[in-house]
C-alpha cells in the first residue's frame, strides 16, 4: 500500500510540475527575443537614417555652392568678348572716309583752255569757222557719244585740207569706261598719264594722216583731233592736250 501510494503521488508530483516548468519558462524567453530583434531593427533603421541625412546634407552642399562658382566665372568670361567687339566700331568710325576727287569745272571759253605758248602758235587761226563739220572726232560712235554731252567744241582754222579741233566734256565714270572702250575697239592705244588716262588714234592716208587723242581725269573728257602731212603727226595733237592738261589742271 505504501509502495502503490509513494509510486501514485510520485507520478501526480512529477506530471504537475512539468507541465507548469514548461509554460513559465518558454515564454518569457520568447518574448525578450522578439523584443531584442525589434530593437535591433529599430535602432539599425535610426543609425542609418542618420548617416543617410549626413551625406545627403554633405552632398548637397556642394554641388550647390560649386555650380554658383562656375557660373559667376562663366557670366565673367562671357562679359569680356562681348565688351572686346564692341570697341571695333569705334575705331572704324574715327578712319577718314577716302573722298573721291572733285569734277573740275567745265570750262566756257576756247581761249582760256589753252596755255599762252599754244595760242602764240595757233591761237591767230579762225575759230570755230561756219565752214567747218561741226564735229571733233572722225570716229562715228565716238564723235556720237562725245557729242551727246555737255561741253565747249573748239575747232581752228578754215576749210581746208588740214587743221585742228579740240574739246572737253563733263563726263560720268560710267561714260568715261564707254568711250575707253570704244576707242580701243576703233585701235586706240591707252595708258595712265598726269593722274588720268590718255588714248591715241592715228591713222595714215597716203601722204596725209589724222590724229586723235582723248584724257580722261576728275569727270574731263579733253579731245584734240589733227589733220596734216606725214613728219608732225607726232608732235601738235600731243601739244593739244598738253597745253589743256597743263591749263585745267595746273
Amino acid at each position: 500500500m505504501s509502495m502503490g501510494s509513494r509510486d501514485g503521488l510520485r507520478s501526480e508530483n512529477s506530471g504537475a510540475p512539468d507541465v507548469g516548468v514548461s509554460v513559465s519558462t518558454d515564454a518569457p524567453s520568447s518574448r525578450r527575443r522578439v523584443w531584442l530583434l525589434v530593437g535591433g531593427i529599430v535602432a539599425a533603421v535610426v543609425i542609418i537614417s542618420l548617416v543617410v541625412v549626413f551625406f545627403l546634407t554633405r552632398s548637397g552642399g556642394d554641388p550647390v555652392s560649386a555650380p554658383t562658382s562656375s557660373a559667376s566665372a562663366s557670366a565673367s568670361s562671357t562679359t569680356v568678348p562681348t565688351a572686346s567687339p564692341a570697341a571695333a566700331p569705334s575705331a572704324t568710325s574715327s578712319a577718314a572716309p577716302v573722298e573721291p576727287a572733285e569734277p573740275v569745272a567745265l570750262p566756257t571759253d576756247c581761249y582760256k583752255i589753252f596755255d599762252q605758248d599754244y595760242l602764240d602758235t595757233y591761237g591767230s587761226a579762225e575759230l570755230n569757222s561756219p565752214l567747218l563739220d561741226p564735229i571733233i572726232s572722225r570716229i562715228p560712235d565716238i564723235e556720237a557719244l562725245r557729242a551727246s554731252l555737255p561741253g565747249i567744241d573748239c575747232r581752228w582754222g578754215g576749210p581746208t585740207e588740214g587743221g585742228t579741233a579740240s574739246s572737253v566734256n563733263a563726263v560720268t565714270p560710267a561714260q568715261q569706261d564707254d568711250a575707253i572702250a570704244l576707242a580701243v575697239a576703233n585701235g586706240a592705244s591707252c595708258e595712265d598719264w598726269e593722274q588720268g588716262t590718255k588714248c591715241r588714234i592715228f591713222q595714215r592716208l597716203d601722204e596725209w594722216y589724222t590724229a586723235e587723242e582723248y584724257f580722261f581725269r576728275d569727270g574731263l573728257w579733253v579731245s584734240s583731233w589733227v589733220a596734216g602731212t606725214i613728219g608732225d603727226e607726232n608732235t601738235i595733237t600731243q601739244e593739244m592736250t598738253s597745253s589743256i592738261e597743263s591749263t585745267l589742271w595746273p
